[in-house]
């Protein structure tokens, strides 16, 4: 009997310990940000320097951070007894739909500048959430040297994208699928006709793997 009550003791010691300001959070470490400044990260994680690192709610915090629109992904540790390392993903602006600027994944970014981003828009009507996801996606797949040729994404009626670059050319884009694969088709016309000094007036990149480019002679290309 008196074992077990030395062991409820130490034990109910050893808990209290934990409820003790060596546990405070004296150390907090943000990486990952770009945007957002570390007082920030810290301030939408809810963790402060009287946060307690042992009892810290790794998922609850995680999940605030992630509410922040500014915030794709976050990962939290600790390092007893006394760090907590908030890790971020920020998103990036990528496109301006509306009065708001977006990420690639559509969602808006409050306070983001519009400075040099295409502008996402519909031939008719205003533009729907899915639309603005879309077109964000098709912007968002591409490597800013790209993206800064485009000047606007058309979402045509059919849910076909038509790209308006900077010098007025016009790319075909098709379907708002196989991103990734469309961007790199984007940028090999476009490296092509760069270095066979060939003005663009058209090109469709809706099948990927068989991009064509029309000069603006009239005559047709693939590159």
């Amino acid at each position: 009997m008196g074992v077990l009550l030395a062991g409820i003791v130490l034990f109910a010691l050893a808990t209290g310990s934990t409820f003790t300001p060596l546990f405070a959070a004296r150390h907090i470490r943000v990486e990952g940000n770009r945007t957002l400044s570390p007082d920030d990260v810290s301030m939408l994680a809810g963790v402060s320097d009287a946060t307690n690192v042992f009892h810290l709610d790794i998922a609850a915090t995680e999940a605030a951070l992630e509410d922040d629109p500014w915030i794709a992904s976050a990962k939290v540790t600790r390092d007893l007894p006394a760090t907590v390392i908030l890790r971020v993903t920020e998103r990036t602006p990528v496109a301006v739909a509306g009065a708001a600027v977006v990420a690639a994944d559509g969602t808006a970014l409050p306070g983001a500048s519009a400075q040099g981003l295409p502008n996402i828009g519909v031939l008719a009507g205003a533009l729907d959430p899915e639309e603005r996801t879309a077109g964000a996606g098709a912007v968002g797949a591409m490597a800013p040297v790209v993206r800064d040729r485009v000047e606007s994404v058309l979402v045509e009626p059919d849910g076909d994208l038509v790209l308006i670059l900077r010098d007025g050319a016009t790319v075909r884009y098709g379907q708002p699928e196989e991103t990734i694969a469309k961007a790199e088709a984007l940028r090999a016309v476009l490296r092509w006709a760069g270095e066979h000094d060939v003005a663009i007036a058209s090109a469709d990149v809706s099948v990927p793997n068989a991009p064509t480019l029309q000069p603006v002679d009239g005559s047709t290309v693939t590159p």
